[in-house]
This record gives C-alpha cells, sequence and structure tokens, in this order.
C-alpha cells in the first residue's frame, strides 16, 4: 500500500512561499486545484505535497481535517501515477487547494487526481 511519508510532505516555508508567489502550473479540476512547481533548492528528488482547504468555507476545523485526510487518502491511491512521470533528479513542489463548497467523498477526489494527472504529466515533459 503506498503511503505519504514525513519526507513527502511539503513544510519549507520559503518552498510554499515560491509556489504560492508566481511561476508555477495551475491544474484546476473541481473540485481540487493544484500548484505545481519544479523546485530547484531542494536536494533530494521526487515530490512534496501540501494539501490545504479554506477557513472561509469551512469554518469548523473537523470539516477542514476531515477533507484534509481524504485529499491525503486519495492521493495516496494515486500517488504513483506522479512520481513514475517524475524524471530523475528532479524535485516537484504540490501544493493542493480545496475548492468546493461541500465535503467530497475520496472517490470523487480520486478521479479529480486523475483528471489533473494528464496536465500535470504534460506540464513536466514541456518544463524538463
Amino acid at each position: 500500500m503506498a503511503s505519504l511519508s514525513k519526507s513527502e510532505r511539503l513544510k519549507d516555508h520559503v518552498l510554499i512561499q515560491d509556489i504560492f508567489a508566481g511561476n508555477n502550473k495551475r491544474v484546476g479540476k473541481y473540485p481540487l486545484l493544484l500548484l505545481c512547481q519544479i523546485c530547484t533548492k531542494s536536494n533530494q528528488s521526487g515530490i512534496q505535497i501540501l494539501f490545504s482547504v479554506s477557513k472561509k468555507k469551512f469554518n469548523r476545523a473537523v470539516d477542514r481535517n476531515a477533507i484534509k485526510r481524504r485529499m491525503r487518502e486519495a492521493f495516496r491511491q494515486v500517488k504513483v501515477d506522479f512520481i513514475n512521470q517524475i524524471p530523475a533528479n528532479t524535485s516537484v513542489s504540490l501544493a493542493v487547494i480545496y475548492t468546493g463548497k461541500e465535503i467530497a467523498s475520496v472517490s470523487q477526489l480520486i478521479q479529480s487526481y486523475k483528471n489533473c494527472y494528464g496536465v500535470f504529466a504534460e506540464w513536466l515533459h514541456e518544463t524538463a
């Protein structure tokens, strides 16, 4: 079973600011928005990911945490497809933002990731 290890979580404040500041690829397939950026500052290859849910749309922390748990679970199931597209010695920072208005099921999130996958793979081959 695929897991999401601690080293795959995006926690570096500089990288987070970079991904939200500008030069990134935006892939939006409802209810998810993916912000992708090739990371030059990281010394490891692979993928680092951040999950975010708006406090404005979901006031209760219980709801935000439930959505993030579902987003992580859905990503674990499609992670192999994303990682296989990343060239060797390349690190990709990925921020996943939930844009829906209601809590989506894991199967809906998996389908959304799969819809984003094609655009993500195309972008990686253009930039690499």
